[in-house]
């Protein structure tokens, strides 16, 4: 074969593989990557481009998918340089496209809007409605995202019209739906279900079955919040017929909880919970954790609603750890994708002003030796600045060398927020001292700054009091006394303003156009350290956003441990606690060789409490016995509620019986004080049966129903008093003669 045909050969098969990674990556993003890889390999071989810009976009979009950011940008900074150098505009609009979906996922909305954008305007020049209608359903995605529905329905109409206008079905099927689903966040029912029904039908017609199930799924959640539950239930079903049919597991686990949701609402309980067992089996076997989270949720309040508390607990348990293990996961992904964004960019820039810097030496190559001098110390210059991600520290370093070049009576940096198009000085300098800053809204008032912003370009003047009209119709003073000579550049990062920076003197015919050279360079680093410094602070507050949201899920757990293992009332252990207690003390009388005590103890004439002066009264009762309870003990004895008006005490490491009556003697004469709340007084009882381990059992429930046996036989014979469980036991009083 000829090297020529050889070449074809080889650049058939990478097309091949590119649209095998494409056609997969949707259902398998680690084969996608595979097959990226491949074909990234072959093109390098062959030296084909378009072949490697193509598969660097495929990788890019799978560490999308498999949420690798900081994989992703790399891949697709690298894919959007190749397309635009072989002048490929479809290939830029598709990196575009991908390099906003990255942003999205990782929660930089202004910069997914940014590159959105930039595809939706390309898109418009190249005529190129596909990728038109693409940019807007991706832009209305961001703004729902950021919560603005009514300009995302805005975006979904008009993708909408453009695709119907120009017959692109499946294209129209996405609009269509995203546009279902914001009329249903609206409660839009109607206008939600009629445009979800032409996405189905336009689904069914181009044989889009990932689409059509989630149509059906669309549709189920505008019949379920309705009320129409048999009708949800009917589209669920269907839809999960289809996901099956298809093989989308991902899919399949998102509707059988929306399954579960509706049969659990109307009393399926029992097939509620196996079908949220049923996500939860497929969400482990493709690692989808965020999914398996929403399963493990909707598990634990299922049984929770039950009362089987030791299931809602297990299952809370492992959805906190899930949460934890997805939060700590992503957010690390995320921060790591935003350090790696930062450093792209900061290479991207200083390789932009080291390009310059080189056209700039080139054309003063015949300058004296002293503009050298001056552009080195720039550079110095502009490495200390960059250096810094503290704004402080960078301010004053400009500042203190600007003072030293040229005249900088009064000197500022302002930034600029450009979605309310206001100026803000927010670092001022007047003849070396620091003065308060001021805001401008340039959309109300023309002044220099705004001008600088608008135009991106820079503005000397010395003599202010006759050039100022250029640029604005009224004198709007920074400070009272008016600068004759000033300079102001415009802060840029990449083709957006960020601030403007400047230099005034209070003499005409400061600045020579030398002056501006000078500013123009420092502008460039002052523009990379500030939005340095902007990404840094960002990635803090998102640190301490982590933080905060860890130490809430650890309060949360905190909170269920306590309230399952504990009585809500009166704030004792309950059996449960108690049961895991003894355990221990169980063990460890063991392995030491001492005893300890079970005291069963029911209360006597409580309930004439709560029949003639009710409930409430005696909660308050049971609130004060518990108190008094813990303060006749040793702070190494435990008691717990185990439920209504009957309670257990285990007492450590006892010596004796009679040690042990003496601690019942202390109990009922502490509770046996009269009780007085409001204008009512009252006296309680106690009736106590005791078990010692291990002579009457070494089981936890043995001594705790042995104590109760010897409780009830104190209740028969006159209340008020204990009783040991041996003393009316013959096997227990043989054990006892036979120990002494």
């Amino acid at each position: 074969m000829k090297p020529k045909e050889l070449a074809q050969d080889t650049i058939s098969t990478i097309e091949s593989l590119n649209k095998q990674a494409w056609d997969t990556m949707l259902d398998n993003p680690r084969e996608g990557l595979s097959l990226s890889r491949e074909a990234f390999e072959l093109s390098k071989e062959v030296k084909y481009q378009k072949g490697t810009a193509e598969s660097l976009l495929n990788a890019g979009w799978c560490h999308n998918y498999l949420a690798s950011f900081d994989e992703a940008f790399e891949d697709l900074y690298k894919a959007l340089d190749l397309f635009t150098t072989i002048q490929d505009n479809e290939g830029v609009m598709k990196a575009y496209n991908a390099l906003g979906a990255v942003f999205h996922n990782i929660g930089k909305y202004e910069d997914a809007l940014t590159y959105f954008t930039k595809s939706l305007q390309l898109s418009i020049e190249s005529d190129n409605n596909l990728r038109r209608v693409a940019a807007l359903n991706n832009i209305g995605e961001v703004y729902d995202a950021l919560g603005r529905s009514t300009e995302a329905l805005e975006y979904f109409k008009e993708a909408s019209k453009i695709a119907e206008e120009f017959h692109d079905r499946e294209s129209l099927a996405t609009a269509l739906l995203n546009l279902g689903k914001m009329y249903r966040k609206l409660t839009m029912y109607d206008e939600a279900l009629a445009h979800i029904i032409n996405a189905l039908k336009l689904s069914k017609e181009t044989h889009d079955r990932i689409s059509e199930a989630k149509c059906l799924d669309s549709m189920g959640l505008v019949h379920e919040e309705k009320g129409q539950h048999n009708e949800a239930l009917s589209l669920y079903e269907q839809s999960l017929t289809v996901c099956r049919d298809t093989g989308d597991r991902l899919g399949e686990a998102e509707v059988l909880i929306h399954l579960g949701n509706i049969l659990f609402r109307m009393g399926s309980v029992d097939k509620a919970i196996a079908t949220y067992e049923n996500a939860l089996e497929i969400c482990t076997a493709i690692h989808s954790m965020s999914v398996a989270s929403r399963c493990l949720k909707a598990l634990s309040e299922v049984h929770e609603s039950l009362s089987h508390f030791e299931e809602a607990l297990r299952y809370h348990k492992d959805f906190y750890k899930c949460e934890k293990e997805i939060f700590g996961e992503e957010e690390n992904k995320k921060i790591s994708s935003l350090t790696v964004y930062f450093e792209l960019e900061k290479a991207k820039r200083e390789r932009e002003i080291f390009r310059l810097k080189n056209i700039e030496l080139k054309q003063k190559a015949n300058e004296l030796e002293e503009s050298y001098k001056r552009i080195s110390i720039i550079s110095q210059i502009g490495q200390k600045i960059t250096a810094s991600l503290d704004i402080e520290v960078i301010v004053n370093t400009v500042y203190g060398y600007i003072n030293l070049l040229m005249d900088a009576e009064l000197f500022g940096i302002a930034l600029y927020d450009k979605q309310n198009e206001i100026v803000n000085y927010r670092f001022f300098i007047f003849r070396g001292e620091r003065i308060p800053g001021m805001s401008i809204n340039v959309k109300e008032k023309e002044t220099i700054a705004g001008w600088c912003i608008k135009n991106h370009h820079e503005v000397l003047l010395n003599d202010f009091q006759t050039e100022y009209i250029q640029y604005q119709k009224e004198i709007v003073p920074i400070v009272e006394e008016i600068a004759h000579s000033l300079m102001y550049v415009p802060l840029i990062i990449g083709n957006d303003v960020i601030g403007v920076i400047t230099v005034q003197s209070y003499r005409k015919s400061a600045y020579s156009e030398f002056h501006m050279d000078i500013l123009k360079a420092l502008a460039s680093y002052i523009a990379i350290a500030v939005e340095n410094s902007n990404i840094h602070n960002e990635l803090r507050s998102l640190n301490r956003i982590i933080a905060s949201e860890k130490e809430k899920l650890e309060n949360a757990y905190q909170k269920i441990f306590h309230m399952a293992n504990h009585d809500a009332l009166t704030g004792l252990p309950n059996r449960r606690l108690l049961a895991e207690f003894v355990g221990k003390e169980i063990a460890q009388a063991q392995r030491q060789r001492y005893m300890f005590a079970i005291l069963y103890i029911d209360l006597d004439c409580f309930k004439p409490i709560n029949d003639n002066y009710g409930h409430e009264m005696g909660d308050e009762v049971l609130k004060i016995i518990a108190e008094r309870f813990v303060k006749a003990l040793r702070s190494s004895d435990t008691v717990a509620r185990i439920g209504g008006d009957e309670f257990i005490v285990a007492i450590h490491n006892v010596k004796s019986r009679e040690s042990v009556r003496t601690v019942s003697k202390k109990i009922i004469a502490s509770v046996g004080k009269p009780i007085t709340l409001g204008q009512v007084s009252c006296t309680i009882g106690t009736s106590i049966g005791i078990s010692i381990f291990p002579l009457d059992d070494d089981t936890f429930e043995g001594l705790v129903a042995k104590a109760d046996r010897a409780m009830y036989q104190v209740k028969q014979t006159g209340k008020n008093n204990f009783k040991f469980y041996k003393d009316f036991s013959d096997d227990a009083k043989r054990q006892a003669m036979q120990c002494e």
